[in-house]
């Protein structure tokens, strides 16, 4: 199932016990107000807190000609990618790590033509995965709850399941492509 943006705050507003349905962000009311407000900082919040499979992009970066201070341990200065919300790792991905610093629309590193695995800002909610939306509408009810209920019990609550849905969410997309091995007793058992 797909959602939109609309639908994701509906959720959010459902979560906090509210009867209001928006049929637009920009709509005159006091939930599509609030959910406009908080919506983007939210989504940020999510995108930048895990290295989400679905928002993950990989590009070679543009080198910039930048002159670097003569105290700057790193050799060269590259462009960071416009919608980079969270630099993840320079490829090869190896350990230890290739060392970086990302300061302001730079990227920094010692790495000549490098290529960088990052999150981008994924601003198309057809493309979030169902757990993924569950753990956006929380974090958006957090944010609207005072706003629109003046409840803080409420929002704590909100706080809490937002808390269990975001470590969910971050499993299921963690075992994303990955291979499952079956137990040798399961195997024994299909047998049987």
């Amino acid at each position: 199932m797909s959602y939109t943006k609309v639908e994701i705050c509906n959720l959010a507003l459902r979560r906090i016990g509210s009867s209001a349905i928006i049929q637009a962000l920009t709509e005159s009311s006091q939930e599509a107000y609030n959910c406009n407000a908080f919506y983007e900082n939210a989504l940020l919040s999510a995108l930048e807190s895990y290295p989400w499979d679905f928002a993950r992009e990989v590009v070679e970066l543009t080198a910039l000609a930048d002159t670097l201070q003569d105290d700057d341990e790193y050799e060269y200065v590259y462009q960071i990618p416009s919608g980079c919300v969270r630099a993840l790792y320079i490829l090869p991905k190896q350990n230890p790590a290739i060392d970086f610093a990302r300061r302001k629309t730079k990227l920094y590193a010692n790495v000549e033509d490098a290529v960088l695995a990052y999150t981008d800002f994924v601003d198309v909610p057809a493309y979030y995965p169902h757990n993924f939306v569950r753990a956006l509408s929380y974090a958006i009810a957090v944010d609207i709850c005072l706003p629109l209920t003046s409840d803080a019990a409420l929002q704590q609550r909100m706080v809490s399941l937002f808390q269990g849905a975001l470590p969910e969410a971050k499993t299921v997309d963690g075992k994303q492509g990955k291979k499952t091995i079956p137990n040798y007793s399961d195997i024994v058992e299909a047998r049987a």
